[in-house]
């Protein structure tokens, strides 16, 4: 498992590529981005994972930053398809949701991709789900 608070197009490509480079697998992102980005920087991200990722869990920060309920989610969604019409993404209504439901789509060895927007929650959701942390890395979360 990877967490990053890559917000950007650049970013989600470099992450992209590693997670690419390090398991050379099918991969699942679960995504959220800042609502205060301009529309096409958002698009822009969103090509980035489509790109890299397989699968794809969209969840909408709790900080909506001026936007509507569900706008982002569609704004992101519409940009995977434009990317990759046949990618599979499925929206969540939490990070909680969205994590759970990041790993259920995961087969065991596969890497998953947490974007997040406050680190310690996402911590705190691992802990109980019973990741532990190995030099740095969190292993062991359980899929449901």
């Amino acid at each position: 498992m990877v967490l990053d608070y890559a917000h950007n197009p650049a970013a989600l490509a470099a992450v992209g590529e590693f997670v690419s480079a390090r398991w050379g697998r099918d991969s699942v992102a679960v995504l959220t981005l800042p609502g205060d980005r301009i529309d096409a920087q958002v698009a822009a991200s969103a090509h980035a994972v489509a790109r890299a990722f397989d699968r794809v869990v969209i969840y909408e920060d709790v900080d909506l930053r001026g936007r509507e309920p569900g706008e982002m989610t569609k704004l992101i969604s519409s940009a995977l398809a434009e990317v990759r019409p046949e990618i599979r993404y499925v929206p969540a209504a939490s990070m909680e949701e969205a994590v759970t439901l990041g790993l259920a789509l995961a087969a065991p060895a596969d890497p998953v991709l947490v974007v997040y927007e406050e680190l310690e929650p996402v911590l705190a959701l691992l802990g109980r789900l019973g990741a532990e942390r190995s030099e740095g890395v969190l292993t062991g979360a359980r899929r449901r």
